[in-house]
């Protein structure tokens, strides 16, 4: 018995994983906006918005790992039901 529940548990079912799903897709698409914005506009950190600097490599890697924590929260969450 013990076992079957931490078995559901290992699977990510329940209340908890859709919530931590949600928030990760959040948390990445705010990432994802946020460098993208500075990226472009050069808002909210000062980044000129010129894609020839040293920080739009950070800027454009930033962007890349929100999308990516985006998706794979989106699939989490597509996942849990």
């Amino acid at each position: 018995m013990a076992a079957d529940r931490f078995i559901s548990g290992a699977w990510g079912t329940g209340p908890m994983a859709k919530a931590m799903s949600i928030a990760g897709l959040i948390a990445g698409g705010l990432i994802a906006l946020i460098f993208a914005l500075d990226l472009i506009l050069g808002i909210p950190f000062g980044g000129k918005g010129s894609l020839i600097q040293s920080g739009s490599f950070m800027d454009i890697a930033f962007v890349i790992s929100g999308g990516i924590l985006a998706y794979l929260s989106w699939n989490a969450l597509s996942e849990t039901g």
